[in-house]
């Protein structure tokens, strides 16, 4: 594999951002109706919030660790995408 694939492109971070975007809204959506527990993080769920929740309880919880997995996760297929669109563009 050519090392410029894995390389950071302007087009790579668009793509990469768009994509933990989108991700985000279909999670959303897709738990709209459940109201007592949120996680944001697709595929990995980096923050969590539950409730109800009294004041002196701690309902969140938050880690960087997944956070950046899922960003490189999210990179990584960004760099694929890119890689076939180049390549589907080279062909015509």
């Amino acid at each position: 594999m050519n090392n410029q694939v894995l390389k950071p492109t302007i087009g790579k971070i668009v793509v990469t951002i768009v994509l933990l975007v989108l991700a985000h809204v279909v999670q959303i959506l897709i738990r709209a109706g459940i109201v007592d527990y949120w996680v944001i993080g697709v595929p990995f769920h980096f923050e969590q919030t539950w409730g109800p929740c009294l004041l002196e309880e701690i309902c969140y919880s938050f880690n960087w660790f997944l956070l950046i997995i899922d960003i490189i996760f999210w990179y990584l297929i960004s760099c694929f995408i890119v890689f076939l669109w180049k390549k589907y563009k080279k062909k015509k």
